[in-house]
């Protein structure tokens, strides 16, 4: 089916994009103006307009003329979510469906089922009665549950509880946490519970997203707690533990982080890497293998953090990736030491503390 001049010569109604044309009535009883009178720009690109006076018709006239804003726009529905769920297959709400889910919910997770909602969600808990997503069987890991796409901005989990999940793939996207957050302009995680979890690298996945995650705690984790990549984030108040891997892994990430603890990590307790930029203050390592490792481009000022027997490593500046053009950099206030009080600087990364002072023992 061939296009001659923009048309497809084929059927009997042709759409083709063409440049959307105003029509501007100006009433004025001063008979001296003319149309060079007025200057008219374009408000998105700045760029002024070239006007002519019309013969009375315009394209649209002539022709039906299809613009977003005269679109129908489809209603959005609230369902509200409450008791006991069993989920023993994939559930999916819609870009139209916003959800609410009530207080001491409980989710029964049969094996590999899976929540996506891409809408906003209110999971809004509470400390004594918390929204659970649970594994039927202890044994038998299920999907994700995953937060997706801007109609979801604004989403708030609050005094939830992830258990036992693993991973899944829905329209070509790979979830790698069974708690999942992608794409969102606004979130909030709030005094939330990230368990243990099976397969997946991560137990808490945040991509293309901007958010909060305050109070939480991440626990036994099989690789990374959270990982966080191409968002911007504040993470405060929180702790991790028992990491298989890194506490916090960030990357192409802006991220203001405090009052942290990480204990027990596989690996590190922050890594920060790619091109990214970290404020980290008044956090604490506790035998951590390596407390705080900055690589690949990445920028970090500290101030009061505390590391404590951390295995190899307290602090670690190197490039890793020759992609990038330099290693990672360090600006530090005062930092605290008990035991291994290394701090590794390759040639290729820079790192500046004002005091070291050690705790004793």
């Amino acid at each position: 089916m061939p296009w001659v001049d923009g048309k497809l010569l084929s059927g009997n109604i042709h759409i083709v994009p063409a440049v959307e044309q105003y029509a501007v009535i100006i009433k004025t009883s001063d008979k001296n103006l003319t149309i060079s009178d007025f200057i008219f720009t374009n408000k998105i690109t700045s760029k002024q307009l070239q006007a002519k006076i019309s013969n009375g018709k315009t394209e649209s006239d002539r022709n039906d003329s299809i613009h977003p804003w005269t679109l129908p726009q489809l209603k959005q529905k609230i369902q509200v979510l409450e008791g006991v769920i069993k989920v023993n297959n994939t559930l999916v709400f819609d870009k139209q469906t916003s959800v609410i889910i009530k207080p001491n919910t409980t989710f029964i997770m049969e094996e590999n089922a899976s929540i996506y909602f891409y809408a906003k969600v209110l999971a809004k808990g509470t400390k004594e009665k918390p929204i659970k997503f649970i594994a039927k069987d202890a044994k038998k890991p299920w999907g994700v549950v995953t937060v997706q796409g801007k109609q979801a901005s604004g989403s708030l989990f609050e005094y939830c509880e992830f258990e036992n999940g693993s991973v899944g793939v829905k329209n070509l996207i790979h979830y790698t946490a069974p708690f999942n957050i992608h794409d969102i302009e606004e979130f909030e995680v709030r005094h939330c519970k990230i368990g243990r979890n099976f397969i997946g690298d991560d137990a808490m996945h945040i991509a293309y997203a901007q958010g909060i995650v305050d109070s939480s705690v991440f626990t036994d984790a099989r690789s990374d707690a959270l990982d966080i990549d191409i968002s911007k984030v504040t993470i405060n108040n929180n702790i991790f533990s028992k990491s298989g891997n890194d506490g916090l892994d960030i990357m192409t990430t802006e991220m203001t982080a405090t009052k942290n603890a990480f204990i027990d990590t596989g690996d590190k307790g922050i890594s920060v890497g790619e091109w990214s930029t970290a404020n980290i203050t008044n956090s604490i390592f506790t035998r951590t293998w390596i407390g705080l490792e900055i690589k690949d481009k990445s920028e970090v000022t500290a101030n009061k953090l505390r590391f404590i027997d951390t295995k190899k490593k307290a602090i670690n500046l190197y490039r890793k990736n020759k992609r990038y053009d330099s290693g990672g950099h360090m600006k530090a206030g005062t930092l605290y030491f008990k035991g291994n009080s290394m701090v590794n600087v390759d040639k290729h990364s820079s790192s500046s503390i004002q005091a070291k002072e050690y705790i004793g023992g």
